[in-house]
C-alpha cells in the first residue's frame, strides 16, 4: 500500500521544513529559504518482487521489470 510511502514523505517534509526555518541540522547552514508559492517535486522509487500489486493509473508513475522485480518510480 502507499501508507508507508506517505509516512516517509511526511517525515522528510517535516525535516526539510525545520531546516527551511533557518535551523541548522548537523551544523549545516541553510542555503535556500523557501517562500509561499515555491513548489517541490519528489521522486520516489519502490522495488518489489514481481507479482506484487502496485497502484495503477498514478500520474507520473513509471514501471519497469528488472531481474524478477518491479521498479516503480513516482514523480
Amino acid at each position: 500500500t502507499m501508507k508507508p510511502l506517505l509516512s516517509v514523505l511526511l517525515v522528510l517534509s517535516s525535516a526539510i521544513s525545520l531546516n527551511a526555518e533557518g535551523e541548522d541540522i548537523d551544523g549545516a547552514k541553510t542555503i535556500w529559504k523557501p517562500v509561499v508559492g515555491d513548489t517541490w517535486t519528489y521522486k520516489v522509487v519502490v522495488e518489489v518482487l514481481e507479482g506484487t500489486g502496485l497502484p495503477e493509473g498514478v500520474e507520473g508513475q513509471k514501471v519497469e521489470k528488472i531481474d524478477g522485480k518491479i521498479r516503480a518510480t513516482y514523480t
